[in-house]
């Protein structure tokens, strides 16, 4: 199921989402701009991975999995972030509920 465009879920349902990002720059504090993001939105990251991409010394590719109540603060975080990156990719949202 897809996350809809209300600012809040039902109770006992949460909003994921999926995404992969390499960013712009490399210099110091670029990976903690976005994770202010995510912090100013009230988001959860309940996985965060990074791998080098092979394309230079400090060059890397984060795959990053978001949660919230409230699917709204996940695109608005996206569309933030997608100007500080270099590629994007969002690979879907989702609800689930708390059991």
């Amino acid at each position: 199921m897809l996350a809809t465009d209300k600012t809040t879920e039902p109770p006992g349902q949460i909003s994921h989402a999926s995404i992969a990002f390499s960013l712009n720059n490399t210099k110091c504090g670029s990976l903690k701009t976005v994770i202010d993001i995510f912090y100013n939105h009230n988001l959860n990251m309940s996985k965060l991975e990074s791998r080098p991409t092979g394309a230079g010394l400090g060059d890397y590719v984060f795959y990053i999995d978001l949660e919230s109540k409230d699917s709204s603060s996940i695109k608005n975080a996206l569309k933030q972030i997608k100007p500080l990156c270099e590629r994007f990719v969002n690979y879907g949202s989702y609800l689930t509920t708390i059991v």
